[in-house]
């Protein structure tokens, strides 16, 4: 084809569609943890001048670069991301919340979170995770 359907300007045109359609929220879902963080730069900086709205992003670290497109995300404007407790993090899951939390602290985007409270939890989950290590492919 001439153009590819999936261009910058197809996600632009339908944030202000879902925008002049009601939504309250625009959520981006990288499913197979494929988007880069400079993609993630161009993408999120265009629906962030494109919309108002809340931009919510979901990946997944399939890739081993979502904790970098997580914070890509973060610098162009992203409202919320979604992140997995350290023990449970990475592969198909998503991005390391204790990473991302250490990533963003001091920063003008600090979550504001207790990075040994998150690691209490994730102690929790690992010692959860290994009573079911048997089923896990």
């Amino acid at each position: 084809p001439a153009r590819a359907k999936y261009d910058l300007k197809y996600y632009v045109t339908l944030a202000k569609e879902l925008q002049a359609a009601g939504a309250h929220i625009i959520a981006v879902k990288d499913m197979a943890g494929l988007l880069k963080p400079a993609a993630a730069r161009v993408l999120f900086k265009a629906l962030r001048e494109a919309t108002d709205l809340p931009i919510h992003f979901h990946t997944h670290d399939t890739s081993g670069l979502s904790a970098a497109t997580v914070l890509a995300a973060v610098d162009s404007g992203v409202d919320a991301i979604d992140a997995a407790m350290d023990s449970l993090s990475g592969n198909t899951s998503q991005p390391c919340l204790g990473s991302i939390i250490e990533a963003l602290k001091g920063t003008e985007r600090d979550p504001g979170l207790d990075p040994q409270w998150i690691r209490n939890i994730s102690f929790y989950w690992e010692a959860v995770r290994n009573q079911y290590a048997a089923f896990e492919s």
